[in-house]
């Protein structure tokens, strides 16, 4: 997924949403996979999704749209350089990053993840605009 049309769908979120808590993992690398099981009593089979770290480790999937600590470290992988701040109250959260601009959301969670996204869309985009210098020989 772009990161424009996640950034969209984070914007209208009302809630956490654990879909797009998967969307963010795997940008930054988490795989998803299906583990099978069969209960050796019933004999019954059951599935359940496994999820593992860029390093291949399998782990939880972080609430990065709910935790503010998940969604901190969403933006020190994504953004290790940048840094940013939150603010929160009953009507929900602000976070902002780097020199990007305030962003609010319906938790300071989902507004950090907005922020970050935003801010790795437009280092993108800087890095398509610049132009490879070229040496041009004359005789």
């Amino acid at each position: 997924m772009k990161h424009a049309e996640l950034i969209k769908r984070l914007t209208s979120l009302k809630q956490p949403s654990r879909g797009l808590d998967g969307e963010i993992g795997l940008l930054i690398g988490y795989t998803r996979s299906v583990r099978v099981e069969i209960h050796p009593a019933s004999q019954r089979q059951t599935s359940a999704a496994v999820w593992h770290t860029p390093a291949n480790k399998e782990t939880r999937l972080p609430f990065y749209t709910k935790l503010m600590n998940d969604a901190y470290t969403f933006a020190q992988t994504a953004l290790p350089e940048q840094s940013g701040g939150l603010s929160w109250d009953d009507a929900g959260g602000s976070a902002r990053m780097g020199k990007g601009p305030y962003i609010t959301a319906a938790n300071a969670a989902i507004a950090l993840c907005i922020a970050v996204l935003g801010n790795m869309q437009q280092e993108e985009q800087e890095e398509d605009v610049e132009v490879e210098e070229v040496d041009i020989e004359t005789d």
